[in-house]
C-alpha cells in the first residue's frame, strides 16, 4: 500500500532469506522473519505488503529530515581525468541516483548547473562514506559543503 492510502497490486516473483551472509531463496516466510522480496519496480520507504483481500497499512515510518547539504560536481581541477575512469556529469548523475534507491535518507536535487548535483543527508560522516566509496569505485568529483 502506497503512502496516502493507495492500494497496488503486485505480484511477488522471488522470497529471499538469509544463511548466514548469503541470501537464499525460501518458500515461505512467517511473522518477525527478515525476508527480501523481489518483482516490485517502484517500492519506497513506509509501504506495507499485506494480502490482497485485507490490505491493512501499518503506520509509516518517519525518516530524519537531511541536516546537511554538499554540491557534488564535475572535477574541474587541472588535474581532472587522471584518477578516476567515471569523470562526467552522466556517471556522477547515474551514479547518485543509484545512490539515493538503497539510500532512504539522502536527497539528490539538481541545479542550475548541468554538472552539479546537490546531495542532502543526515550528517557529515554519512557524505564523507558516500563520496569515499565513489572514489573507490572510480568516480572524480568535486565537493562544496552548502547549509542546508
Amino acid at each position: 500500500m502506497r503512502l496516502g492510502g493507495e492500494v497496488v497490486t503486485a505480484k511477488i516473483t522471488g522470497l529471499f532469506g538469509q544463511a548466514g551472509l548469503r541470501r537464499v531463496p525460501i518458500a515461505e516466510a512467517g511473522p518477525g522473519d527478515i525476508v527480501a522480496l523481489s518483482g516490485f519496480s517502484d517500492v519506497h520507504i513506509g509501504e506495507t505488503v499485506s494480502s490482497a483481500e485485507t490490505p491493512l497499512p501499518l503506520p509509516p515510518i518517519k525518516v530524519d529530515e537531511p541536516t546537511i547539504a554538499v554540491v557534488f560536481s564535475v572535477n574541474s581541477s587541472p588535474l581532472s581525468g587522471r584518477d578516476g575512469k567515471f569523470v562526467t556529469s552522466r556517471h556522477l548523475r547515474d551514479r547518485l541516483a543509484k545512490e539515493s534507491l538503497a539510500n532512504v535518507s539522502i536527497r539528490i536535487e539538481a541545479t542550475d548547473q548541468p554538472d552539479a548535483f546537490l546531495v542532502a543527508g543526515r550528517g557529515e560522516l554519512q557524505l564523507a562514506i558516500i563520496i569515499e566509496t565513489m572514489r573507490r569505485e572510480g568516480y572524480e568529483l568535486s565537493w562544496a559543503a552548502r547549509r542546508w
